[in-house]
């Protein structure tokens, strides 16, 4: 509990140094006093969180598995160290929750309220614990800042300005036409659409820009470093392994609106594939029928989930976690699409792990090193997200920093960092992209990358003629277990009366014994 405070004690204070509280102007001549208590009460705030940050020397969690081969970035003559860095990032201060403030006239002394001049705090805890953009926004910036502060150990000073983008592509094209930007390099957006809206906006070609959360794409100017890999590579690379271990199982396909071409190209692959229905992309449609009347139970059963949305995840991996627990069903779980989405805290690692998930890793959890090292210096454990950020923004500002930016090949890459390694290679004429990725499985509760030597192909189970009165009598054992005690013991003293064994070494045939317990009832 004191972790998540001191968590968003700091994003308040963040949130609050970033928008704008005016009141409405015939309050500002008779509020002069309460407004310069209510800026000292923030900025008291901001040097309550920074009083609490540790200001030692950082230990940056830099690493390689190879450092006789690979030059470090941090090993390079910096260029460029003094930068200014722009961030575009999702903080929705244009839905902040405000509330009536009291202001006391400074010549009567009467109490004034004015409309809408506080920030609700206690809402803004709430809307931020709902709302996965805001909480993303956040995560990533601690990252950012991080970066800046571990990169001011190394002689390298960023001042970073930071912009919410409201997740509004109209807005950003507003912003970019009317602001000109006086900036070394920028870091985002994270949506896709507001990142075309961005780059279409500026003019500069050559403007260092890394695109955090993007695969590549032709036509978008500025110099983009797009940070995950290609989505068609990652792909193709997990669907051939999957072909490779392939023996005739069932195969199913989930996949909600926004990956409709990753459920075409698993399509492609494995014609036979079955679609499962989604109800509003939350969840599988009817899990009764779909667990009762479309799994088979004789088959392996293959499920190909294809989303970033970690509500369906936790909800179809639970569900199929279910079904490989009942007897006799077999579901392991594949994914086709890099995303964060399976670290995240509604999805059970539990069940990941029952189902054997493979998935394409583009970035894993962050190192015990940079999870010591940040909770010294902010006072609470970062997520995955802020520790990509963390890695991707160090990476990309020693790039600068460096003047690497124009050709990649002049470091030796890859690049390790908390959870990252990081490879850039040439996209376009001015785009790079980064191409690290790996296939990674959990079982056991461990995550390790896909061996193909001993992953190759996997045994199917041995399953008995008599599976479905197996299925039965273990039912029956669930739902009756009293009666079922009765019955054992009535069977016990049948075979002692004759001299039977066959009862004591289970080679009772279990729909004769089904057939038996239904009558004895």
């Amino acid at each position: 509990m004191g972790i998540k405070r001191r968590f968003f004690a700091s994003i308040i204070t963040l949130l609050l140094v970033v928008s704008t509280t005016e009141a409405h102007s015939q309050w500002l001549k008779r509020s002069k006093r309460g407004k310069e208590t209510s800026e000292n009460v923030v900025l008291q705030s901001a040097q309550s969180v920074q009083s609490a940050v540790v200001t030692d020397s950082l230990n940056i969690d830099i690493r390689s598995d190879q450092q006789d081969t690979i030059t470090a970035l941090t090993e390079l003559d910096v260029q460029n160290p003094r930068l200014r860095l722009l961030a575009l990032l999702p903080f929705r201060t244009d839905l902040m929750p405000k509330k009536d403030g009291v202001e006391i006239d400074s010549i009567t002394g009467d109490s004034i309220v004015v409309p809408n001049s506080l920030i609700d705090t206690l809402s803004l805890v709430r809307l931020i614990d709902a709302r996965r953009d805001m909480k993303v926004a956040l995560s990533f910036y601690q990252g950012v800042q991080y970066a800046i502060d571990s990169l001011a150990t190394l002689g390298i000073e960023v001042a970073l300005t930071a912009l919410d983008t409201r997740l509004d592509h109209q807005y950003i094209e507003q912003w970019t036409a009317a602001n000109p930007l006086n900036y070394d390099l920028v870091v985002g957006p994270l949506s896709p659409r507001v990142f075309k809206a961005f780059t279409g906006g500026i003019t500069n070609d050559t403007l260092p820009i890394l695109a955090p959360l993007m695969s590549p794409e032709e036509g978008l100017k500025g110099a983009v470093f797009f940070g995950n890999p290609s989505e068609e590579q990652i792909r193709s690379e997990l669907l051939e392994y999957a072909m490779a271990t392939y023996q005739g199982e069932r195969v199913f396909i989930v996949a909600d609106d926004q990956h409709r071409e990753a459920a075409a190209a698993i399509k492609n692959r494995f014609l036979e594939a079955k679609t499962v229905e989604l109800y509003k992309n939350v969840s599988i449609t009817d899990v009764q029928s779909f667990r009762d009347s479309i799994i088979d139970s004789i088959i392996p059963n293959w499920t190909f989930l294809e989303t970033k949305n970690p509500s369906l995840a936790a909800s179809v991996s639970s569900i199929l976690s279910g079904i490989e627990s009942e007897p006799v069903k077999r579901m392991r779980m594949f994914t086709t699409t890099a995303s964060s989405a399976y670290y995240e805290s509604p999805v059970d690692p539990t069940h990941l792990s029952t189902l054997r998930f493979t998935f394409p890793e583009t970035f894993g959890l962050p190192s015990d090193a940079f999870i010591e090292s940040f909770e010294s210096y902010y006072g609470f454990v970062p997520d995955i997200m802020t520790a990509r950020a963390f890695d991707l923004t160090l990476d990309f500002v020693l790039r600068v920093a460096t003047n690497n930016t124009k050709d990649v090949d002049r470091v030796l890459l890859p690049q390790t960092y908390s959870t990252s390694t990081i490879d850039y290679t040439t996209y376009s004429e001015n785009d790079f992209v980064n191409s690290q990725f790996r296939l990674a499985k959990i079982s056991n509760l461990n995550y390790s990358a896909v061996d193909r030597s001993t992953d190759s192909v996997e045994t199917w189970p041995i399953i008995s003629e008599h599976w479905f009165c197996d299925y039965l009598l273990a039912k029956e054992k669930q739902w009756r277990p009293e009666a079922y005690k009765l019955f054992e013991l009535e069977l016990q003293k049948e075979a002692e009366s004759i001299g039977d064994t066959t009862f004591e070494n289970d080679q009772v045939d279990s729909c004769e014994l089904y057939l038996r317990f239904k009558s004895f009832q």
